[in-house]
C-alpha cells in the first residue's frame, strides 16, 4: 500500500510540473511570440525592378511596414544608407534590401567613363600590330607617348610601296597620354580576357586557346586638344605607342606638365608667336626654297623624314621635309 502511494505521488508531481510548464508556454511564451510576429517595422524597398550596376536614387525607393519577425538584422531602414550606391544584382520590389546587395562603385570595366573628370574626354585609336601596341605590354593606367608613322608617295608615283618618303611625326600634344582601356578585335577587355586565360590554363581547360588577348584598340583619357590630335594621328598613318611610366606619382606630374604645355600654347600670346614651319629632325632631304610649309595644329610637331627605297628601279630616293599634316 505504501509503495502504491509513493508511485501515485511521483506521478502527481510529474503531472503538476507538466501543467506548470504548459501554462508557462501558453500564458507567457505564446503571447510574446504573437507580439513579436505582429510587431511592425518600416523598411526600404524598391518601387520597381532595378537591374545590376544601376546607381540608386531616392526616387527609386519607398518605405513600407512589414512584420519584424524573421527580418535580417541588417535590413535597410533608411534610404540614406543606399542612395548613391550601385546595385550588385537585380533588385525586385519584394526583396528585403540589405547592405550586401549594394556597392560604392559601379562594377564593370567601364568605370573610367563614369568617373571622368569634367575637363577630359576618352577616345580610342587603332593599333594594327603588336609592335605598335608595345608588344601587348601596355596596361591600363600607363602613361605613354604617341608617334605616328606616315608614308607618302612622291609626285607621280603609282603606289606608296614603290617610292616615297617615310615620315615619323612627334606631336608635342601627345607627349603624355594616359591609357584607360585596351580591347581586342571583339571589343573584349584585354585585362578580363587575360585573367580568364590564366584561370583556364591553371585548370588545364582546352577552351583557353579560343580567347584573344592581342590589343586591337587602346582607349586614352586626355584633354580635348589631345583628342583632336589623336584623331589626326589615327587618320595620318600608323600610331605607335611608346611607354613612359607606370609610377603613380610620376604619372600625375607628367600629366600636369602636359596640361601646362597645352595651356601655354592655347594662350593668345603663344599663338601669335607660333610659326607655320614644321621642325625637322634628322631629315635626309632638303626643303625647296620656293615651297611654303604649314601645319594644322597650334603646337608645331617634330618630323623625322627617311627615304624609302624604290623597289622598282633599285635606286634610293632622297627624302623631303613633310610640308603638311593633311592627306592629299
Amino acid at each position: 500500500m505504501a509503495r502504491i502511494r509513493i508511485k501515485d505521488g511521483k506521478k502527481l508531481i510529474v503531472v503538476l510540473v507538466c501543467l506548470i510548464f504548459t501554462g508557462g508556454i501558453v500564458f507567457v511564451g505564446l503571447p510574446k511570440i504573437i507580439e513579436r510576429e505582429e510587431a511592425l517595422i518600416e523598411v526600404v524597398k524598391v518601387k520597381d525592378q532595378i537591374e545590376a550596376n544601376i546607381q540608386i536614387t531616392s526616387e527609386m525607393l519607398t518605405k513600407v511596414e512589414v512584420g519584424k519577425y524573421n527580418l535580417p538584422g541588417n535590413v535597410i531602414t533608411d534610404t540614406k544608407e543606399i542612395v548613391g550606391k550601385y546595385s550588385k544584382a537585380t533588385l525586385f520590389p519584394s526583396d528585403n534590401l540589405v547592405s550586401e546587395k549594394f556597392m560604392e562603385l559601379r562594377d564593370n570595366k567601364d568605370n573610367f567613363l563614369y568617373n571622368l573628370e569634367d575637363d577630359k574626354v576618352c577616345i580610342a585609336v587603332t593599333v594594327p600590330t603588336l609592335a605598335a601596341a608595345l608588344s601587348g605590354k601596355v596596361q591600363e593606367g600607363d602613361v605613354v607617348k604617341i608617334y605616328v608613322y606616315k608614308k607618302e608617295a612622291r609626285e607621280g608615283a603609282q603606289t606608296l610601296e614603290n617610292t616615297g618618303t617615310a615620315t615619323i611625326i612627334d606631336f608635342p600634344e601627345l607627349s603624355y597620354v594616359e591609357v584607360v582601356g585596351i580591347t581586342n578585335s571583339k571589343t573584349e577587355d584585354i585585362k578580363e580576357v587575360t585573367e580568364t586565360l590564366e584561370k583556364e590554363k591553371e585548370l588545364n581547360m582546352k577552351s583557353y586557346s579560343n580567347h584573344n588577348n592581342i590589343p586591337s584598340t587602346i582607349i586614352f583619357k586626355c584633354y580635348p586638344e589631345q583628342a583632336k590630335k589623336l584623331v589626326e594621328a589615327e587618320n595620318l598613318g600608323i600610331i605607335h605607342i611608346a611607354f613612359v611610366t607606370r609610377d603613380v606619382a610620376k604619372k600625375e606630374s607628367l600629366i600636369l606638365e602636359q596640361k601646362k604645355l597645352l595651356d601655354i600654347k592655347a594662350s593668345p600670346v603663344a599663338n601669335m608667336k607660333n610659326t607655320d614651319s614644321a621642325e625637322t629632325i634628322g631629315s635626309t632631304g632638303s626643303v625647296d626654297p620656293g615651297e611654303t610649309t604649314h601645319t594644322t595644329g597650334t603646337i608645331t610637331p617634330s618630323i623625322i623624314n627617311e627615304p624609302v627605297n624604290n623597289a622598282l628601279n633599285n635606286n634610293t630616293n632622297s627624302g623631303n621635309v613633310d610640308h603638311g599634316f593633311g592627306l592629299d
